[in-house]
């Protein structure tokens, strides 16, 4: 059974992916690629979670879960790579 705040987060968490993507292209804004797996890994994250109410629930658990944390190396090593303005 889907849950409704699931599905929502699920449709805010997609537009905004597609409206930061749409972002980078149209203004020639270079998203570093860390931080772009990060956020696409929280939008499967989501998905995961989405369907984890449909089917195969305690697989989609561990895929929701893992996706997560690959979201949050990634995001950690984002932190790691960025290179402020002075250097």
């Amino acid at each position: 059974m889907f849950e409704y705040p699931e599905v929502i987060s699920l449709i805010l968490c997609s537009s905004l992916y597609v409206f930061l993507l749409n972002l980078t292209k149209r203004y020639k804004f270079k998203l570093p690629r860390f931080w772009l797996t990060c956020i696409s890994a929280l939008v499967v994250s989501e998905v995961f979670t989405v369907l984890e109410g449909v089917l195969l629930y305690e697989l989609m658990n561990v895929l929701e879960h893992l996706s997560f944390t690959v979201a949050c190396i990634f995001f950690f090593l984002g932190v790691l790579n960025y290179r402020g303005e002075n250097g």
